[in-house]
């Protein structure tokens, strides 16, 4: 689950500055959606199907 993908990035040492989003078919409500995103390592949340220029500015906002 994506909880569990979070959790174990967290514990690893060398993962834990690691930005990420989430790219996902899977429909989730408002309220996961802001969980998620509460994630301290969580930049975005894009569901699929998406938008390419949406990815990117994702991509930008992260690295910076």
């Amino acid at each position: 689950t994506t909880k569990e993908i979070l959790d174990e990035i967290e514990q690893d040492k060398l993962l834990q500055n690691v930005k990420i989003i989430f790219l996902t078919a899977v429909g989730m409500t408002e309220a996961e959606k802001e969980h998620l995103l509460s994630r301290r390592q969580v930049v975005d949340f894009i569901q699929k199907p998406f938008d390419i220029d949406d990815l990117l500015n994702s991509v930008k906002l992260a690295v910076e």
